[in-house]
């Protein structure tokens, strides 16, 4: 996963196509469904898009959306926002799936990562 977060603002280094996709994702995270509705987009299908990602980033494009839906919940949970707001505001539709991947990218929950990492309580 790491992998997935050093590549969120590093959109400079890969092919133009590939660019053109990581700039929608970086920007419309939370509305996008799944890999399918990326390959619908850009109008190519989704076996071109996964060999593109792994290609280029040596991930998958899921992989790629899910980290930055993390890296934006970690910005809401230290602006301020309940994790609820982080969970809805970063795309993810449902609660419980938020809170066990996160979860499992960084070995507690979002309030705990909130009160360790952003230095606010609640």
């Amino acid at each position: 996963q790491r992998k997935a977060d050093s590549l969120v603002a590093r959109t400079g280094h890969v092919t133009e196509p590939l660019d053109r996709i990581l700039k929608y994702i970086n920007t419309e995270f939370a509305s996008i469904a799944c890999s399918k509705d990326i390959a619908e987009r850009f109008f190519i299908s989704q076996n071109t898009l996964e060999r593109l990602f792994k290609s280029e980033l040596d991930i998958s494009p899921y992989q790629y959306l899910l980290s930055v839906r993390m890296s934006n919940a970690c910005r809401c949970l230290c602006d301020g926002k309940t994790v609820l707001e982080a969970c809805s505001e970063s795309g993810f539709g449902d609660y419980s799936h938020f809170i066990s991947r996160f979860k499992k990218k960084f070995g507690m929950t979002p309030a705990e990562y909130r009160n360790l990492s952003c230095g606010k309580k609640g």
